[in-house]
């Protein structure tokens, strides 16, 4: 899956025999008054160690993106792309959604990035309330988890720097 600064998302097929990537699916994804709106960030909502979601079997059904528009979209790629199944919108970020690194074994944790310096913990199954906040002192460029301990998270921030981040106790829920 990539993002555009046409507001679009796309679903891509590599083919090894012909070396080549394909574009299966491009839709619009993000607007911001009536305009497209740049896309930052998107990814397929499953866990990278198991390739499972809490939300499809395999993995690669659900996408989470995240826009100028100051909102995080969850798309359902096997059903007609015109809709968000899920979204969380400005009453939640302050600013443009720039990030988005889903959990690499807990299979219902994203962490989310905003230039409104906030890193969000989400539970997808249940999109109304993060689980937690944590301010970075900078807008978020990037997230990464550890691929070894649970709840830690490198953050690249534009003021903050970059910073780890420890959070303990949403792998249960």
């Amino acid at each position: 899956v990539s993002s555009y600064s046409d507001g679009s998302l796309c679903l891509h097929r590599f083919h090894p025999n012909s070396t080549s990537l394909v574009e299966e699916e491009r839709w619009d994804a993000h607007t911001l008054f009536g305009c497209p709106s740049e896309v930052w960030t998107c990814c397929f909502a499953a866990s990278a160690s198991t390739g499972h979601s809490a939300l499809s079997n395999d993995g690669t059904g659900v996408v989470i993106s995240g826009g100028d528009d100051c909102t995080l979209k969850l798309w359902d790629v096997r059903t007609q792309l015109s809709r968000p199944m899920a979204k969380v919108g400005t009453t939640e970020f302050d600013a443009g959604v720039t990030a988005v690194s889903y959990h690499p074994t807990a299979e219902h944790v994203a962490a989310v990035g905003s230039y409104d310096e906030v890193v969000r913990l989400y539970d997808v199954r249940n999109w109304k309330e993060p689980l937690c906040r944590i301010n970075v002192g900078g807008g978020v460029w990037r997230i990464r988890w550890h691929p070894k301990v649970d709840g830690r998270i490198l953050v690249g921030a534009m003021h903050g720097g970059c910073r780890i981040v420890t959070v303990g106790g949403f792998g249960n829920r």
